[in-house]
C-alpha cells in the first residue's frame, strides 16, 4: 500500500505514496488514516477519486502547485498555506497519506518543508524524507529542497 511507516509530526502521522486506487483509499481508512492530501492538479487527477476518497471515509486535500516554478511568489504563497494547514492538521493527531504524481517531486519538497518547519535539522529532515521516499528523495533536485528550506520559518 504505501512505501513505508508514516512518520509523526508533531501529533499525527505523516506518508507519502503512489497515486491511491479504491482499494488503497478503504484500506488507508482501515489503517486509520484521516485524509488523503492531493498534491496534483484537477486535471491531473481522475474526477472520481476526491469522492471515492470520501466514500472511504476519508478527508480530501488538494494541496497542488508545480514545483517548477518556486521562485514564483504564488508557489511560494500556496505551498506556505499547505505547511499552515497541514501543520494543523497534524496537531490534531490526524493521519494524512499525500500523493503526487509518479516523480513525486512534491511529495517529496512538501513534506521536506514540513519536517523543517516542525524544527527538524536539515540532515534530519532529509533522513526522515528518505525513510518515506526512498530513491524518490534522492532524485529530487537540490535547488528544489533549496528553494523549500526557506520556507522553514513560516507560521
Amino acid at each position: 500500500m504505501t512505501h513505508s511507516n508514516p512518520v509523526r509530526l508533531w501529533q499525527g502521522y505523516l506518508n507519502i505514496g503512489a497515486m491511491p486506487d479504491e482499494d488503497t483509499l478503504t484500506a488507508l481508512a482501515e489503517a486509520d488514516y484521516t485524509h488523503i492530501g492531493c498534491c496534483l492538479t484537477d486535471a491531473e487527477v481522475p474526477a472520481s477519486l476526491p469522492a471515492l476518497a470520501r466514500k472511504a471515509g476519508l478527508q480530501w486535500t488538494w494541496l497542488p502547485f508545480t514545483h517548477h516554478t518556486l521562485s514564483e511568489p504564488s508557489d511560494t504563497h500556496y505551498l506556505r498555506k499547505y505547511l499552515s494547514s497541514l501543520r494543523q492538521l497534524l496537531r490534531q493527531n490526524s493521519q494524512i497519506y499525500i500523493f503526487c504524481d509518479d516523480e513525486r517531486t512534491r511529495c517529496v519538497l512538501l513534506v521536506y518543508a514540513l519536517c523543517l518547519n516542525a524544527g527538524m535539522p536539515a540532515s534530519s529532515a532529509y533522513n526522515t524524507l528518505y525513510a518515506l521516499a526512498g530513491r524518490f528523495a534522492h532524485q529530487t533536485p537540490r535547488p528544489l529542497l533549496q528553494a523549500v528550506s526557506q520556507l522553514r520559518h513560516y507560521g
